[in-house]
């Protein structure tokens, strides 16, 4: 099976040398990569897309396609498990928003590695954090 992932990817490298790294061709990549298991390499390719939608214009579908291939979860400001996500990160760790249409609605949300962060930090912050 991984073979045919590496085939994809192969398809995908030699799209985006044609394309002059066209979103969709990377969309394509990132979902060669991550369907092989390197989301590692897929959430580069995410990232290049997210500095990329900075400076202009890329489809949100391929935003879409790419952070679901690197891992990603959809999380809708103002939910619960964005409320936790920030309570755990603290409100300037969060990534940017970006919007999708729910429902007929369009709604505002923020890609993140995991519905909800972990329950419990590696250590307590009184437990020798600095001491």
């Amino acid at each position: 099976m991984s073979e045919r992932f590496a085939e994809s990817v192969a398809a995908a490298e030699s799209a985006l040398a044609i394309s002059g790294r066209h979103p969709w061709a990377m969309a394509a990549l990132a979902q060669g990569l991550g369907g092989w298991g390197k989301r590692a390499d897929a959430k580069a390719v995410y990232g290049e897309l997210m500095c990329r939608a900075r400076r202009s214009y890329v489809p949100p579908s391929t935003l879409t396609l790419t952070a679901l291939a690197a891992g990603m979860h959809p999380v809708f400001v103002g939910s619960k498990p964005f409320d936790a996500w920030r309570a755990f990160r603290g409100g300037d760790g969060m990534p940017p928003t970006d919007q999708a249409i729910v429902g007929g609605k369009l709604r505002a949300i923020v890609w993140m590695p995991s519905l909800y962060p972990p329950r419990h930090l590696i250590r307590e912050p009184d437990e020798g954090w600095g001491a």
